[in-house]
This record gives structure tokens, sequence and C-alpha cells, in this order.
């Protein structure tokens, strides 16, 4: 498993992403941990973090449709709630998963 993403201005330019470097899923608990590298270009910044969040689901037997969570950056050790929902089944560009999120 590898875990990417981007974040967003309210304009549309992407200002950070990351990926992860260590990934953890506990399907008993319906928790997933991992630590990423996050890059914010504009800043000439890289730094180190980590994410928790817990499955929201249906039924133990079926894959989450939302987490939530939070992630730190190791700079400030910080928490920023997240919660996030599956919009697909398939792999999907960025921009394309932007549009998307936007209007749900």
């Amino acid at each position: 498993m590898k875990i990417r993403g981007q974040a967003f201005h309210a304009n549309g330019h992407t200002f950070a992403s990351w990926t992860s470097i260590a990934e953890a899923i506990d399907e008993n608990s319906g928790t997933l941990a991992y630590t990423y590298m996050c890059e914010k270009p504009v800043e000439n910044i890289s730094f180190q973090g980590v994410g928790f969040f817990q499955f929201e689901r249906n039924d133990e037997s079926k894959g989450p449709q939302r987490i939530s969570g939070y992630s730190a950056d190791l700079t400030d050790g910080k928490r920023s709630e997240n919660r996030e929902i599956k919009l697909s089944n398939k792999i999907i560009p960025f921009e394309q998963a932007l549009a998307k999120a936007k209007e749900s």
C-alpha cells in the first residue's frame, strides 16, 4: 500500500504533497496508521509526519467509504483533524479527484 496526497489553496494551486513511508492497517479495530514525507515546494521545505485514522464502514467485512482522524507534521506536532471520503474504486488523476471532491 502507498498513500499519496496533495493539499490545495482555494484557487486550485497545489501547496503541498505527501507520500507515505510506512503504513499499517488493523482490520479488527478498523484503523490506519502511517508515516509520511511532505514537500512544500514554494517554501522549499520537506518534513515528516504521522497520520492516524479510523474507518467509517457499514460492515466489518467491507472496506471503509470514509475515514476520520488526524495527521501531525513533525515540525510542530499539532494535530490537523481530517475526514476523507472515498470517491472511486478506480485510480483517478488528482485534478479529477479535486473536481469531484468540490462537488461533494
